[in-house]
């Protein structure tokens, strides 16, 4: 459910205030602008003075956003992803670029325009850590400062009650209302002070974590399948590393509806293969000629793995040489040892 988190924070509210009102309570005997001014003023200006001005206009904008967070269609961008790899493998990478346009996500979309501009792997691996950085400085941030509102909120409480407390003491002697009235003020500070981090800013935080989270997994399936189509990887290779991020429930569905499509491989006109090649892509009945990826990209690609007979025998080599040492060593020890007579 979209929405979900001003679903439960509405009904969260009519149960406290619901349950209140059954136990034959009044909503004028919580609503008093004294204790609720302590609370409320006390907390958003602690929050700004701990943060900036700037951080506590984005208040509005990061709440709205909690309540209707976007969602992302990771099955759509898998295919995607899996559709252009396919078009990489036939024509070369630089065949992506007249359909990015149809990319949604522009986090998807940079990584494909940076691969097409010839960035390696090294490269494109330094350039997205960096933005991946700066993206989580700025989500924590905004976390945190509602973690600290959800901290500031019970101790305003705890001030107001102190102060209701004081008014009560220092009206002794007077009239019994009014006593009353100062020990209610007290307990509603309270009240407004806890229920508002438990209800409020506490879940909103949570909810900005939990969004940050969902995203940084998107980000990382977009990363993983774009490396796999700079490499030169398969659709299906590609397909079947991406899907992992969902349930085998999640898999199986998903993989039953590519079947559904044809064989799961994409073509570049988002047709299944498998209706490709009965006609032909182009309407004749001589399959596609798949083109082999440029000889420079493959050899790049090549040398950066690391030459497995190379490190063989390079310990091929010390252990030789160690082995000649303790040669040396026990023929000497047994050189020095006296002749017995």
């Amino acid at each position: 459910m979209k929405a979900s988190t001003l679903v439960a924070i509405i009904l969260g509210f009519a149960a406290v205030f619901g349950a209140f009102y059954w136990e034959g309570g009044s909503f004028d005997m919580v609503f008093w602008l004294p204790p609720m001014l302590i609370v409320f003023g006390g907390t958003l200006m602690a929050g700004m003075a701990g943060s900036s001005f700037e951080q506590f206009k984005k208040m509005p904008f990061l709440i709205k956003l909690s309540f209707t967070p976007k969602k992302y269609d990771v099955e759509k961008i898998i295919t995607q992803i899996v559709m252009f790899a396919g078009m990489a493998r036939k024509e070369g990478i630089l065949s992506i670029e007249p359909r990015l346009n149809e990319v949604d996500h522009p986090f998807l979309k940079k990584l494909f325009e940076i691969c097409i501009d010839g960035a390696d792997p090294e490269t494109l691996g330094q350039i997205i850590a960096s933005e991946v950085l700066h993206i989580t400085d700025r989500h924590e941030a905004n976390i945190n400062y509602f973690l600290k509102l959800g901290g500031y909120s019970p101790t305003m409480g705890i001030i107001g009650t102190v102060m209701g407390l004081i008014a009560t003491l220092a009206s002794a002697g007077q009239d019994p209302n009014v006593l009353i009235h100062h020990i209610a003020s007290a307990f509603i500070a309270t009240m407004w002070g806890i229920l508002m981090a438990n209800m409020f800013w506490l879940p909103i935080g949570d909810k900005l974590q939990t969004m940050h989270d969902e995203e940084m997994s998107v980000m990382q399936v977009m990363l993983d399948g774009v490396n796999g189509v700079q490499v030169g990887e398969t659709p299906t290779v590609i397909r079947a590393r991406l899907i992992s991020v969902f349930t085998l429930s999640q898999q199986q569905k998903y993989s039953s509806a590519q079947r559904r499509m044809g064989t799961g491989r994409l073509q570049p006109t988002g047709r299944p293969i498998a209706a490709g090649l009965s006609k032909g892509i182009h309407g004749s009945s001589e399959k596609p000629e798949i083109k082999k990826q440029d000889d420079t990209k493959l050899k790049k690609n090549n040398d950066k793995k690391p030459d497995v007979s190379l490190i063989t025998k390079l310990f091929a080599s010390k252990k030789n040489k160690k082995d000649s040492k303790s040669e040396v060593r026990d023929k000497t020890k047994k050189e020095k040892e006296p002749v017995k007579t």
